[in-house]
């Protein structure tokens, strides 16, 4: 911004924003608790500071996973210095489709994660209750824009950053699956650290962080964005699995796989259906928002349900 540099405006414009949003997070702090104090003591201060390094660490690691991979494929990928800034840019424009959608499980665990906290210490059933309905809708919501963005990928890319965009399409098609493992992902994380095993949570962060970094080392210098891709959704995958293990051992009462199978169902028909050769654009439209609606049909049940059970 000092030196105004082609993007300054962008990046004042974030900082603005941040400005904005920390003042009016201030005031409605003022408003509903009224004056903020400084801690008591020194002791309650590094209670603090430890209780919040799990949660530290695992932003840290969620950060490198997705953001990253931008940055290795110019050190690691092999060619002319103009095919590697291509291959940064068109990654970089796939990759936004995913990034774009993380406010939604984190903006939903914002709101869920006090009950979940509170019900797990006073109420053991509604705390499994609550964690189970927040994976089905986090696998129904995610799922959703998954299958959307990945049969109108040929369409969206062009549409957004031009015909010149187009090779970054097969990435997409990669990358897209990683929607729905990164709401899992979260909605997972939540749910341990409610329960008071946060640690673990972020232990499981850190392997597929690690993981994550060496798959790149391994693809990207002869795979580039494509390969990129694919390591985002099997890293993922992985997290996913190693918090699905645990969960199983530890509270396995929350992994109800009955209230899974509706959602499970309208994925795959809704896959198969719009996998069909030769559907015209037109048809594919109107198949897609039809789909859309029926997602959106089952979270507003989700919510109902729960709105009900309070």
């Amino acid at each position: 911004v000092w030196r105004k540099s082609d993007i300054w405006g962008i990046v004042a414009g974030f900082i603005i924003a941040d400005a904005v949003d920390l003042a009016a997070s201030h005031l409605f702090l003022l408003y509903r608790y009224g004056r903020l104090r400084c801690l008591p003591s020194l002791k309650r201060i590094r209670h603090l500071f430890v209780e919040g390094v799990p949660f530290t660490l695992n932003l840290i690691c969620q950060q490198l996973r997705y953001y990253l991979d931008p940055v290795l494929l110019k050190y690691l990928f092999r060619g002319t210095a103009s095919t590697v800034d291509t291959q940064i840019g068109l990654y970089s424009s796939a990759l936004t489709f995913v990034t774009t959608f993380l406010f939604l499980p984190n903006s939903l665990l914002a709101a869920v994660f006090p009950e979940l906290a509170r019900t797990y210490v006073q109420d053991r059933r509604r705390y499994r209750s609550l964690a189970c309905d927040t994976l089905n809708l986090l696998f129904l919501v995610g799922g959703g824009l998954a299958v959307t963005v990945f049969f109108l990928r040929q369409e969206l890319l062009p549409l957004l950053y031009g015909q010149k965009y187009s090779d970054a399409v097969p990435m997409l098609g990669g990358a897209v699956w990683a929607i729905p493992l990164v709401f899992l992902a979260t909605g997972l994380s939540a749910i341990f650290a409610a329960g008071n095993r946060q640690s673990f949570a972020t232990g499981a962060s850190w392997i597929a962080t690690a993981s994550k970094l060496v798959l790149c080392y391994m693809f990207l210098p002869h795979y580039g964005g494509l390969g990129a891709s694919y390591v985002m959704v099997g890293t993922e995958g992985l997290l996913v699995g190693i918090l699905l293990v645990e969960l199983f051992r530890w509270e396995r009462q929350v992994l109800n796989l009955r209230t899974l199978l509706p959602a499970t169902l309208l994925h795959g028909g809704a896959v198969m259906i719009l996998s069909s050769a030769g559907l015209p654009m037109r048809a594919k439209l109107v198949l897609v928002v039809v789909y859309a609606l029926l997602v959106a049909m089952g979270a507003y049940r989700i919510y109902r349900r729960r709105r009900l059970r309070s």
